[in-house]
């Protein structure tokens, strides 16, 4: 009986070990998903945020576009269906709209500027690097080789001499030498 009674003991408290241990671990893989989550909320908030601040794509500026139009649509119809306004005063009230909307327009469109300039940037330094990558040729052996030609060759020299010129803060001399 004294055996049988420390046995069931033990084995009550082995089973109760284990159940306590997978509660603990469910606890722990359940906070993991849910920092995980918060995470991934976050990084997608930075992400849209970042989005609306420096636009690159069109995707980006249809974005900003279709905000301002909902905006404009929100503060006219609030502006109409105030009671306590004058007419001059809705009047006065849609011009500092008509004026605010002006001037996220005329940002939007500087932001889409500077994002072509980039655009256009990256393309050109792009086209350059493919015209200057060697050729590939594949062999009998079903082997590449990569093989350098007068024109990749020259490609890469005026690559390397448009970069040379194109990096900012250089002196007179220095853009001479290049």
């Amino acid at each position: 009986l004294i055996i049988q009674c420390y046995w069931r003991g033990y084995v009550a408290r082995k089973r109760t070990w284990g159940i306590r241990q997978s509660l603990f671990e469910k606890q722990q893989r359940e906070e993991m998903a849910a920092a995980n989550l918060a995470q991934k909320k976050e990084k997608q908030r930075k992400f849209e945020v970042e989005r609306r601040i420096n636009p690159r794509t069109v995707r980006d500026f249809e974005l900003l576009y279709n905000e301002l139009e909902t905006w404009r649509q929100r503060e006219t119809a609030r502006v109409e269906r105030s009671a306590e306004l004058t007419a001059e005063e809705k009047r006065a009230e849609l011009t500092e709209v008509l004026a605010k909307e002006t001037k996220a327009l005329q940002t939007i469109d500087r932001l889409k500027v500077a994002a072509s300039k980039e655009g256009r940037a990256k393309r050109t330094a792009r086209m350059m690097e493919l015209m200057a990558m060697p050729k590939e040729w594949e062999l009998g052996d079903g082997e590449l080789q990569s093989v350098h030609t007068p024109f990749t060759t020259r490609a890469r020299e005026l690559m390397e001499l448009y970069n040379g010129l194109a990096t900012p803060l250089l002196a007179v001399d220095e853009r001479l030498d290049v």
